[in-house]
């Protein structure tokens, strides 16, 4: 996160008020707030207190000695990691009048480091709290990197229900992140069993405090707001969040919904106890009217892909259709049911089984049944060029796959994987989906096409982007998704 020398938070469109962006410190910590925050066309030069450093680069930047600041006639954002020198650089940059001070802190830093450092930058030791109650799912990781990135993540405290039945131990690997992250900032609680409380992942980086007090109520009805990440919880976990509500936290609590959230039972406690009982509902435009008539609930409209956030360590590489004689990859499907229609996608796709293509379906989740249905077909039509995907990716192998992906076919009929076709619309890959389903893209900002104009299509057509298709960006997907979540927090 970025903090000014007054306390106060600052994210990215605060920064484009500014001319200029110079770097106090030659530090290699100084290319994670670029890449981060998109600025490296903004950054003009490096100043360090060491003379020496004069006149040589780092990360491409020259090095000046600080008395340069002084010569500056911009408005300019002086950043800094190193909090330890708070004290010197603040009394520094006080002097320039055109000149604003951030420091970017990691969880590897307490903000107590400065405030021990210099008494003015002490507001942002104003904790507010806010509980994010989280299903064990793919979406963790980035969500949490994204609030360590543009927000005071020591503000926020998870609880992680790891008692989900539908999932495999571990599949997604959020328990060893959590124990990572958890050891520098004290903040995520992992679940097994709510009905007893005592029941805990056994691992000594689990922050569990609260579990062994009495404080955990006191907690909820402290916090300044309690996000429910879907309602796809286990059973005890929902029974524990409606016990908070007995306990008048309703009235601070958002439901972000997902997809599969909307198909609860009307008659379930989920949607009479709970969710008729909360503060809002966020959900894109189209689930809003089925929301509604199952439950009496207030719901506010969102054409955000709410968890698509990509951190920018991430190197884009994607390679473009230039060879007709080179295979085509093709990505079908985002998960083993019925309602990813996959049957329909490979009958589509039987036309192009002579030309060269990899389909690769994704089946690592879903239905077992369904799953084993559409790999026997899929090997039946296509042979070995059908390559079923079984097994979790880690995001960063993801991520890579995804750039390897010419050409996406989503032939579901209940909309979902907005993160995944956020990523492939960045990469300029072609998408086809349903008719209905593709209005719903377009109306998020993915460009895709209706996936019935494959029946009349050849093979070059089918494979060629449109070239007169809008350019996306990395840094406005995620400013996109920041933006949302201030909102929200």
């Amino acid at each position: 996160m970025l903090i000014g020398k007054d306390g106060k938070l600052i994210n990215r469109n605060q920064m484009a008020q500014y001319d200029s962006i110079v770097f106090y410190g030659a530090s290699l910590r100084n290319k994670k707030v670029i890449d981060t925050y998109g600025i490296r066309d903004k950054v003009r030069y490096v100043v360090d207190s060491n003379e020496k450093l004069a006149g040589s680069y780092i990360d491409g930047y020259k090095i000046y000695e600080k008395k340069v600041l002084a010569e500056e006639e911009e408005k300019t954002l002086i950043l800094t990691v190193l909090e330890r020198y708070a004290e010197e650089i603040i009394e520094d940059v006080s002097q320039l009048s055109h000149c604003d001070l951030a420091f970017y802190l990691t969880g590897e830093c307490d903000l107590e480091v400065i405030k021990k450092e210099n008494g003015r930058v002490t507001e942002a030791l104003n904790k507010k709290n806010y509980i994010h109650l989280f299903p064990d799912e793919k979406f963790l990781i980035p969500f949490y990197t994204m609030l360590e990135d543009h927000f005071n993540i020591t503000e926020h405290f998870f609880i992680i229900d790891y008692d989900r039945n539908d999932l495999m131990e571990n599949q997604y690997k959020n328990l060893e992140y959590a124990c990572k992250k958890n050891k520098k900032n004290k903040n995520i609680m992992i679940m097994k069993d709510f009905g007893n409380l005592q029941n805990i992942v056994d691992d000594p980086n689990n922050c569990n405090d609260f579990f062994y007090t009495d404080e955990l109520a006191d907690f909820f009805e402290k916090a300044e707001k309690i996000i429910l990440h879907s309602v796809a919880f286990s059973e005890n976990f929902l029974r524990f969040i409606q016990s908070m509500i007995n306990r008048d936290c309703g009235k601070k609590m958002i439901w972000i919904c997902w997809g599969g959230d909307i198909y609860f039972d009307e008659n379930s406690f989920v949607a009479k106890e709970i969710l008729e009982k909360i503060s809002y509902g966020s959900a894109a435009k189209y689930r809003i009217d089925n929301i509604v008539q199952k439950c009496k609930i207030i719901m506010k409209e969102t054409n955000v892909a709410r968890y698509a956030y990509i951190p920018h360590e991430i190197e884009m590489d994607g390679e473009t259709i230039s060879d007709e004689q080179r295979t085509v990859n093709i990505l079908l499907g985002h998960y083993a049911a019925e309602d990813n229609n996959l049957e329909y996608g490979l009958d589509i796709l039987y036309k192009f089984r002579d030309n060269g293509i990899k389909i690769y379906c994704t089946l690592s989740y879903g239905i077992e049944g369904y799953r084993d249905k559409i790999i026997k077909k899929g090997k039946q039509m296509f042979g070995d060029k059908f390559i079923p995907i079984t097994d979790y990716m880690e995001l960063d192998k993801y991520w890579k796959f995804l750039e390897s992906i010419d050409v996406a076919i989503y032939p579901m009929i209940r909309f979902g994987a907005a993160t995944t076709l956020s990523y492939l619309n960045l990469l300029g890959k072609k998408i086809y989906m349903m008719k209905d389903m593709a209005a719903i893209s377009l109306g998020k900002g993915i460009y895709v096409e209706d996936i019935d104009k494959i029946k009349e299509q050849g093979w070059e057509e089918f494979i060629i982007s449109d070239s007169s298709r809008e350019e996306d960006s990395l840094e406005r997907l995620n400013d996109t998704i920041v933006s949302y979540w201030e909102t929200i927090l």
